[in-house]
């Protein structure tokens, strides 16, 4: 059991606490910034990033309860983009009884906005940077990995999230509610962007260890390392998904024969 408490006491639903057993994250029954940490870090080591169920399944990927998204996720261990994976952490810290909420950065990308002690933090699961905790909303800041800077940036009424001095998202100040949230995921799952048409997975495999798959290439970021990238042939690539991010390889090479 990774819980200091029964959970049945502490009415948490049993899916809730198989994705705690999942990732292997032991909190106890105190709200507190260090719990949701835990779990923000952990997500990242055990989730993955990847576009494969986008391109093949497209609006079709968005999920239609949290109890079958998660069940999915858990069975084959395709994370989905930033609208799946921070649907699932939502949908677990509001039943931990978080103060949370999605927001959406322009372009295109989904994240979460945590309350707790009357303080707000931006919680980003799905931006390929070691963001392993919540981080002040209202506040810069800056994180570096690899020959990578991501910057937080306010600016007035605007929020910017940088890397590498470029702007890479913007957020405005505003929330969606759920139907605002599932209305973006429906979009952005038929529209056409680099994500429809590159099949990539991504995850940690610890906090100074990223490895991105991209189409039949692979980059391997450590801390203070030079990045390798190999080309892999298609014996390889499917020894990879298998051997090292545990995944069945067919809905990758799948969605690869569908670009």
């Amino acid at each position: 059991m990774l819980l200091d408490y029964d959970f049945r006491e502490a009415n948490m639903e049993d899916k809730t606490l198989q994705y705690l057993e999942f990732i292997h994250c032991k909190v106890n029954n105190k709200k507190s910034l260090s719990n949701v940490n835990k779990i923000i870090k952990n997500h990242q080591l055990y989730f993955t990033f990847e576009t494969a169920t986008k391109i093949l399944r497209k609006e079709q990927s968005v999920a239609t309860s949290y109890s079958t998204h998660l069940k999915q996720l858990l069975n084959t261990q395709y994370g989905g983009t930033c609208f799946s994976n921070h649907y699932i952490l939502y949908n677990v810290l509001k039943n931990l009884n978080y103060n949370i909420k999605y927001i959406f950065l322009e372009p295109d990308h989904c994240a979460l906005l945590l309350t707790i002690n009357s303080q707000e933090y931006y919680i980003d699961t799905s931006f390929w940077a070691p963001l392993f905790e919540a981080l002040p909303i209202n506040e810069s800041w800056k994180v570096p990995f690899n020959g990578i800077l991501v910057e937080w940036i306010k600016n007035d009424n605007e929020f910017f999230l940088m890397r590498n001095g470029y702007i890479a998202k913007t957020w405005k100040g505003k929330f969606l509610d759920e139907q605002e949230f599932f209305d973006k995921w429906s979009f952005f799952g038929h529209k056409k962007t680099y994500f429809n048409a590159n099949v990539i997975l991504n995850k940690w495999f610890s906090e100074s260890t990223f490895v991105m798959l991209h189409n039949y290439s692979m980059a391997i970021y450590k801390k203070n390392e030079d990045k390798t990238t190999n080309t892999l042939s298609a014996s390889e690539l499917e020894e990879v998904l298998i051997k090292h991010f545990k995944v069945s390889p067919e809905l990758y090479m799948k969605a690869l024969n569908s670009i």
